[in-house]
């Protein structure tokens, strides 16, 4: 009987040190304070409980939904789930000051990966999906994700954006200071870790912590990293982890997208069109939307020269090619050509088809100014002044500008 209540008391114990870590480190995150609160409290209490997993299915649900606060599912990836993608919410405390203690490097790496045992503890997908976001930037195939440096498989832009603009640093600065301080302990190139980091989805955890133990051997917070993330409860979890691969899909390169833009070029008229002898044409309040394959455009064109002006304003439609940020749309449509000479003007029907190419460059994670190449050729029955003859007449146009981008993936549309 005393046995069965002292495993019972036990197991009480790992629920409710867990669920009170869950909340302390709910309200630091939440709050950008009271990281040492939390660091007072793994220093005091952990050493005292057995961690293994939590046996109360109640205890066990409560955590879980809290431990979804301490981390986020969305990123600009274009070809990866949104659910396939997270984010820790870590804090940069390295040099504050709380409660007349400054804080450091070694501080905010304990806190930090605290953090990611609570919530790999209690979260399967996460515990999965950080094992194949980190697999995947240290071995420098950032492309499958869109990462620009290993550091982003860690920091979102987000995170990066609100702690630079708190620190009052440009975010590369913020980013150099990550990574030679507590975020390096995450992205250490260390190949015959990388190999491991496949066998389960929690060897990254552990691989961090041992990162720890090494740069700070003398630490007050190594027994407590040893006895939170012990072999025992690790190999209890690797025997329950989600066994589900993540898939990158291409469903997620469906977009809706919306631009406005301007361009400049030089128009090539074809026979019967001398009297015009435009220099140079510009396409002004271009917008263009794409859903999905299907692209539609409104494009007002305007030709200048020494004697006279012509405008055009164009509607287009056609089908879109994707490769990754480039694309290529083919367009055809219909419209009219208005020449202004002197005091007269006449307006034509025209037709036209055409090509665009472009590279979207994101800025944000729905922003993105896209430079643009664009040839159409555009056809109408021209009244000659001269003559007073129509004859179907050509122009050439050729355009490079630039639009301002808006582009939403169908899976962040709800």
């Amino acid at each position: 009987m005393f046995c069965l209540g002292f495993a019972e008391t036990a197991e009480n114990d790992v629920c409710d040190f867990d669920d009170s870590l869950a909340v302390l480190l709910t309200r630091s995150v939440q709050s950008h304070t009271s990281h040492s609160e939390v660091l007072d409290y793994i220093l005091q209490n952990s050493l005292s409980v057995n961690h293994a997993e939590c046996k109360d299915e109640y205890k066990v649900q409560a955590i879980s939904a809290k431990v979804k606060g301490l981390f986020n599912t969305s990123k600009t990836a274009k070809n990866v789930k949104v659910d396939d993608i997270v984010y820790t919410k870590y804090e940069h405390f390295s040099g504050k000051e709380e409660e007349g203690k400054t804080l450091s490097d070694e501080d905010n790496a304990a806190f930090n990966i605290v953090l990611d045992y609570i919530i790999a503890k209690y979260d399967k997908h996460f515990a999965n999906v950080k094992r194949n976001m980190l697999t995947v930037a240290l071995s420098r195939k950032n492309s499958v994700y869109g990462f620009d440096s290993k550091l982003d498989a860690l920091l979102d832009e987000l995170q990066i954006s609100r702690i630079s603009m708190i620190e009052g640093i440009s975010s590369s600065a913020l980013r150099w200071q990550c990574e030679r301080s507590w975020a390096g302990l995450w992205i250490q190139d260390d190949i015959p870790s990388l190999k491991k980091y496949n066998e389960n989805n929690y060897e990254w955890l552990q691989t961090t912590s041992r990162n720890f133990i090494k740069q700070y051997p003398e630490s007050p917070y190594t027994p407590v990293l040893q006895a939170l993330i012990n072999d025992t409860l690790m190999q209890s979890l690797v025997n329950n982890e989600e066994k589900l691969d993540i898939q990158l899909y291409e469903e997620d390169n469906r977009h809706l997208a919306f631009g406005l833009g301007f361009l400049i070029g030089k128009p090539l008229l074809g026979d019967g069109l001398e009297a015009e002898k435009a220099t140079f044409s510009a396409g002004i309040a271009q917008g263009r939307l794409q859903i999905m394959r299907f692209v539609a455009q409104v494009q007002c064109d305007m030709y200048f020269n020494s004697k006279a002006s012509a405008v055009g304003l164009n509607g287009l439609f056609g089908y879109n090619l994707e490769f990754g940020d480039y694309g290529l749309d083919l367009l055809t449509g219909i419209g009219i050509q208005q020449f202004l000479e002197d005091k007269d003007s006449t307006v034509y029907k025209a037709y036209s088809f055409g090509l665009q190419g472009y590279k979207r460059i994101f800025f944000t994670g729905l922003g993105a100014i896209t430079p643009q190449v664009q040839w159409t050729l555009k056809t109408f029955k021209y009244k000659s002044p001269e003559t007073g003859r129509r004859r179907r007449v050509y122009i050439n146009q050729f355009y490079i500008g630039a639009i301002l981008d808006i582009v939403v993936p169908f899976s962040e549309i709800h």
